[in-house]
């Protein structure tokens, strides 16, 4: 409970809510990996601050807009700091932490699915996403989006997510996700495929699916 309570304090001195910004990776030095691994509440905080609008936003692409994003988001700093003996150097810092908000978000979609939390039938049966200034049609594009992609299995979903709303690379995408590159592209494929079948005749996705490699209007 200390743990949760020092991060929300970090957090609200973050901004929390605010878009997520570039992490540069000069922040992150062996100094500051030395200085978290000795429990420095300095570097601790500086380190919530600066991770936390990634992670919080890496979060929301891969569950929607799910009321625990929050509590999920400390989760993910709890286990990377408690982790930092598996960190070898600063440059292994940002990939930890993504593979680690990765697995944070599996196992709570995993949860999901045990609990049938959400039911999709309709777009209105999802969560409220809040994307200010953006209009109602891509809102409602959003909406179906995260519609469809409930109906994905856990892993696929994880995949299609990353690569098309966080824009990761594939090679990326596999060291986040704890796979091979093969592994990861047989997922990816396979999501692709699904999420195609299943938005097909989708209005609302039309557009959408010409993208490309990224669907910018999914970026928030």
């Amino acid at each position: 409970m200390a743990a949760r309570s020092h991060l929300r304090l970090a957090a609200t001195a973050a901004g929390s809510p605010a878009p997520a910004e570039p992490v540069r990776s000069s922040f992150i030095s062996d100094e500051l990996l030395e200085e978290l691994r000795g429990g420095a509440r300095t570097a601790e905080r500086a380190f919530v601050a600066h991770f936390w609008p990634r992670v919080s936003r890496t979060l929301s692409h891969l569950l929607g807009a799910v009321h625990e994003i929050e509590d999920l988001t400390q989760e993910v700093f709890i286990r990377v700091f408690s982790r930092l003996d598996r960190i070898h150097d600063a440059a292994s810092v940002r990939p930890f932490v993504t593979s680690t908000t990765v697995f944070v978000a599996r196992e709570a979609l995993r949860r999901r699915a045990r609990r049938r939390w959400l039911v999709f039938s309709a777009p209105e049966d999802v969560p409220e996403i809040e994307m200010p200034g953006a209009s109602d049609e891509v809102l409602r594009a959003v909406a179906v989006f995260y519609q469809v992609l409930g109906k994905l299995p856990v892993d696929e979903r994880i995949a299609l997510s990353l690569r098309h709303v966080e824009g990761m690379e594939l090679t990326e995408l596999a060291w986040a996700t704890a796979t091979s590159l093969s592994t990861a592209k047989r997922r990816l494929r396979a999501a692709e495929a699904r999420f195609t079948k299943l938005a097909a005749g989708r209005a609302e996705l039309a557009d959408l699916l010409q993208e490309g490699d990224r669907w910018p209007a999914l970026v928030r």
